[in-house]
């Protein structure tokens, strides 16, 4: 049904699921008591890179045609997102919550 283009996109979404846990591990590392954990951080930046992509789409920017600008608005928006979740977490720890 779906032919040779099902295993590009499960290859594709393995590679990016796999990228993102590395990813993760790092951010993990980096951030200490402000990060939210491996698998968190995984999940986070997968949500953002989501947005990242979906969002211009949304706003009707039309000047995304390009792979490139796709890549970047992908990996711009899944580290936008946490960092603005890590701001937001180190905030309400230093408060107090």
């Amino acid at each position: 049904m779906f032919g040779h283009d099902l295993g590009l996109f499960i290859s594709v979404m393995l590679f990016c699921v796999a990228g993102a846990y590395i990813v993760g591990i790092a951010m993990d590392g980096l951030m200490g008591d402000d990060g939210f954990g491996t698998s968190t951080n995984t999940v986070i930046l997968m949500t953002g890179g989501f947005l990242g992509y979906h969002l211009p789409r949304y706003l009707h920017f039309h000047f995304i045609n390009d792979v490139t600008l796709h890549a970047v608005s992908i990996v711009s928006g899944a580290f936008v997102t946490l960092a603005v979740l890590a701001i937001f977490k180190g905030t309400l720890n230093r408060l107090g919550y």
